[in-house]
């Protein structure tokens, strides 16, 4: 379904959508669910590639200019899948992806926007967001793994060079979910407080505003940390935007699931 927001709106003014009102604060809508308007988005219905509507500022248009979600999978039996409720019984959903690392201990999974480095961080305010659910089994000293979602520069378990993104492990932070930022190669990892949980549907958002000045993360809706400092801006520290599972060590297979991926730029036309 279009947006169609008012012209001229006045500070405060509202915008309601089914359950979901958006406020206007004079310089963009914001959203009083914590829901993010998405430039290209997936509800994993079985098309890697499928595209829902885009606002860009106040434009509205149907073209994709981001391209189709690449599945970027290494190792034996490493998989992304794509069905209505990846037999799932606790969702009611248009798709989900399952995201499965596969049986050798590097074996990763990942899904994203085709390049790496087409994302510029300034310009206009990004926003990304992620629905997803840990493994029941959590990452541990037998069969560890890391998860990783947001806007970073590489879809591999390499280090990342430009980036703003959460990351789950069990050897960093105890566990709990960080919020990584790094530019250059050089960054740090926050931690956000929030243990990993299994088996557990989280929100994950991620918002650069305008000028690349500040960067929240978001969990479940509550801002989870704020940066000022290292945050990746202009051509040359472009990034990419994904969500990827990537194993470290033993062999058991694993895999998350992956409810809805999301990713807008506002721009002025």
């Amino acid at each position: 379904m279009a947006l169609n927001f008012p012209d001229s709106p006045s500070v405060n003014d509202t915008y309601t959508v089914g359950s979901t009102t958006w406020t206007w604060d004079g310089t963009v809508w914001n959203s009083s669910t914590g829901a993010i308007i998405p430039t290209y988005v997936s509800f994993f219905n079985g098309l890697a590639g499928s595209v829902g509507p885009r606002t860009l500022a106040l434009v509205e248009s149907e073209m994709n200019a981001l391209g189709d979600l690449t599945v970027a999978n290494s190792g034996t039996n490493a998989a992304t899948t794509f069905n209505s409720v990846a037999g799932l019984s606790d969702v009611n959903t248009i798709g989900v992806a399952s995201v499965n690392c596969g049986t050798t201990s590097t074996g990763r999974s990942f899904i994203g926007i085709a390049s790496s480095d087409q994302i510029e961080l300034d310009g206009g305010t990004v926003r990304t967001t992620c629905v997803l659910k840990l493994p029941n089994n959590l990452s541990d000293g037998t069969n560890g793994y890391f998860v990783r979602f947001g806007l970073l520069d590489t879809r591999n378990s390499g280090s990342v060079t430009d980036g703003l993104f959460f990351s789950y492990t069990d050897t960093v932070n105890s566990g709990n979910w960080s919020a990584e930022v790094v530019v250059g190669g050089s960054g740090s990892t926050i931690d956000t407080g929030i243990t990993g949980a299994a088996d557990t549907w989280v929100t994950l958002e991620i918002e650069v505003n305008a000028d690349a000045s500040e960067a929240k993360f978001y969990y479940d809706g509550t801002v989870v940390h704020t940066e000022t400092t290292t945050i990746p801006s202009g051509t040359s520290e472009a990034t990419g935007a994904g969500v990827g599972l990537f194993k470290t060590i033993g062999t058991s297979s694993r895999n998350i699931h992956v409810d809805y991926f999301g990713i807008s730029k506002e721009v002025s036309r």
